[in-house]
């Protein structure tokens, strides 16, 4: 196995299942699990965490290291990063992971080529195949419109998809059927908070039940900001899309069928955020939202709370 890895692209999903299975393969190389550390940029210093990589742990013959958002490291810190590169030690493993599909050439250049590799985003076909497959092993049947409609909502990498066929999941057995009412009640409407319930207070512009509901997701799992900001995004571009087109002239009707959105519930939801926000100000969040992500990407992760309330803040309030 290689010592160094550069793996890049937003399709998260076969990323987490490509770095599990290299695990997998120096575990069985070593006979035993290797110590495993994961670092943000804003975590720890480059030169912390090469003394991790570097030196000998007396609880383990190996470390297998997880670098994050690895395109953020610029100036001393990438040149430290790519001196290590140059001679990485024999009994760790390094992985550099971005969700973007390119790093410095300086960075990409030090690292083997056998350690490389892009997860570009799926095909719509694939995704759709992806999906049918997910509940075809639970035995459980979806409709077609209800993919589609799946599909328009979550971010497009099979890591989110997972988590959104996940919780439909939990509300079905076997031999149960999951129509387009089902994906909208369930993933908008569920008792648990999710970015979709946020996107929910989103459109309604009702700033006080999205803190609160942002207040809840960082008492669970799903509180992590760039997270949140990725579906958030992807909900804010499809609402820019059906405004666009019905301040255009077109009926809502047609529109909802070109965007190939089929649920009632979230038609009703988009036809809400149409009224609630103009094509600009989606156009204006857009643009926010691309900033603040930056920002929770270079800062400590305790300092992610109040820039996410901010943030809601900026987005709902009037122009």
């Amino acid at each position: 196995m290689e010592r160094i890895y550069l793996l890049l692209g937003p399709e998260e999903g076969q990323k987490k299942a490509h770095i599990e299975n290299l695990r997998r393969q120096l575990t069985k190389e070593l006979g035993e699990e290797p110590e495993h550390y994961r670092f943000y940029p804003d975590e720890k210093d480059i030169s912390e965490v090469l003394s991790i990589v570097s030196n000998g742990s007396l609880f383990s013959p190996h470390r297998f290291v997880l670098l994050l958002d690895a395109d953020s490291y610029k100036g001393n810190q990438q040149k430290s990063l790519i001196e290590y590169i140059k001679k990485p030690a024999e009994d760790a493993t390094l992985v550099l992971v971005s969700d973007k599909t390119a790093v410095d050439k300086k960075l990409d250049g030090a690292v083997p080529k056998g350690g490389k590799k892009i997860f570009w985003e799926l095909f719509e076909r694939d995704k759709k195949s992806w999906v049918f497959q997910f509940f075809r092993e639970k035995k459980i049947t979806i409709e077609g419109e209800a993919v589609e409609d799946l599909l328009e909502m979550v971010e497009n990498n099979t890591e989110e998809l997972k988590k959104a066929c996940s919780v439909l999941n939990f509300y079905f057995k076997e031999g149960d059927s999951i129509g387009t009412d089902d994906v909208d009640n369930i993933l908008y409407h569920s008792k648990e908070e999710s970015v979709f319930s946020l996107f929910d207070k989103v459109t309604a512009r009702d700033l006080e039940g999205a803190l609160d509901i942002y207040a809840k997701l960082r008492l669970s799992s799903g509180g992590d900001m760039v997270q949140i900001l990725g579906g958030l995004t992807w909900q804010v571009k499809k609402l820019l899309e059906v405004a666009l087109l019905l301040e255009g002239g077109q009926g809502p009707d047609q529109t909802f069928r070109e965007l190939k959105i089929f649920g009632k519930k979230r038609q009703a939801q988009f036809l809400s955020g149409t009224r609630n926000y103009s094509s600009a100000e989606l156009q204006r969040i857009l643009t926010l939202t691309a900033e603040f992500d930056g920002k929770a990407r270079s800062v400590k992760k305790e300092m992610q709370a109040p820039m996410m309330d901010i943030f809601l803040y900026e987005m709902m309030r009037s122009l």
